[in-house]
């Protein structure tokens, strides 16, 4: 058995800042003159802020935009693109609402979309590093790796003092087995930036991903030290104090993680790996399940809880039926290689209750 690894996609953020409401209040005070203080009760946060400008000033592209960008933050990825685009209906060289809305298809998985928008912003402002990093990411998500690759190379060498295109490089990389390069990209992203979350956690699951748990420990604890609540980083700090052999305070640091997000995988199934090897079967039951909740297209969930049932008397079906959906996700050969050869033993009768 093995411990579940977490990656990081590591897409950028707009290259317009999202606007806070103090920016765009002159706007909304011209909107809505003297109906300003009857409607204080319903600004309490961007959202409820523009959901009640638009309201009042349907026509606006920048009330429309803000509401885009307040539904982004609230994670309502399909209501922030709807509203990207009604606000390019209104007014077409809108062009922070064209760019933020690629990256916007782009974390919906419609890359060719995002693509055909930040190709036609390019010709407008062929110098966007930021427009060559976010199409990168577009094309990343396709799958087109080589185009991906050559504008990230192009955002770098377009602003050569930006950490992004380094940090986007290094996760493709990564992606590919090859490590040595996205470590270097990750260390350049590093040295461009004062000490980043995103940076460090990517640079602590690369080293997790090479066993190098000294390294990942440091990587962590300073993302640790930048936001304490972060669970990814608690997280990480949990998965390298594990692979150091530092349980109990592995232990800690999961559960952390998984207070802080409840709905992740990774935590939940880094606990169940750890109650597994303590031989707590139905406490690894349990954290397993969770996880499988949260991904379950995730081979070694399947793997192990197929263990877990096949050490248990009458366990032998639910067993089978996790081996064999493991087998269907096409886990890595040597991870087949087992599993086929459990199924086997299973069938022959010789693991069932062992």
């Amino acid at each position: 058995m093995r411990a579940p690894r977490a990656a990081q996609l590591g897409l950028v953020a707009p290259e317009a800042p999202l606007e806070s409401s103090a920016v765009v209040l002159f706007l909304l005070v011209a909107c809505l003159g003297a109906r300003t203080r009857e409607r204080n009760r319903d600004w309490k946060d961007d959202y409820t802020l523009f959901r009640s400008a638009v309201k009042v000033c349907p026509r606006s592209a920048k009330v429309r935009y803000n509401l885009a960008n307040a539904y982004r933050r609230r994670g309502d990825l399909a209501r922030a693109a709807d509203n990207y685009r009604r606000c390019l209906a209104l007014y077409d060289d809108f062009e922070p609402a064209r760019r933020n809305l690629a990256v916007t298809l782009t974390d919906l998985g419609q890359g060719g979309e995002a693509v055909a928008l930040l190709q036609s912003a390019l010709l407008k402002a062929p110098g966007s590093a930021s427009l060559h990093n976010n199409l990168g990411n577009a094309y990343r998500a396709l799958g087109r790796i080589e185009e991906a690759e050559a504008s990230y190379r192009r955002a770098a060498s377009l602003d050569p003092r930006s950490p992004d295109p380094h940090n986007n490089l290094a996760a493709l990389y990564q992606a590919r087995g090859e490590m040595e390069r996205a470590e270097a990209e990750l260390l350049e992203a590093l040295r461009l930036s004062p000490p980043s979350l995103r940076i460090l956690s990517s640079l602590g699951d690369l080293y997790l991903q090479r066993r190098e748990m000294g390294k990942a420990l440091e990587a962590f604890e300073e993302a640790v030290h930048i936001d304490g609540a972060s669970p990814v980083a608690r997280r990480g700090l949990g998965e390298a104090l594990l692979g150091l052999g530092r349980r109990g305070q592995a232990e800690s640091e999961l559960h952390r993680s998984l207070e802080l997000d409840p709905s992740q995988w990774e935590a939940p199934a880094l606990l169940g790996y750890l109650r597994q090897q303590q031989g707590e079967g139905e406490q690894a039951e349990r954290y397993y399940l969770m996880s499988l909740a949260a991904r379950p297209d995730q081979p070694e969930l399947h793997q192990n809880l197929g263990v877990i049932y096949a050490g248990r008397p009458g366990g032998k079906a639910m067993a089978l039926e996790h081996f064999r959906r493991c087998l269907e996700l096409r886990p890595p050969k040597p991870t087949a290689s087992r599993v086929q050869r459990m199924i086997e033993d299973l069938e022959s009768g010789k693991l069932e209750g062992h």
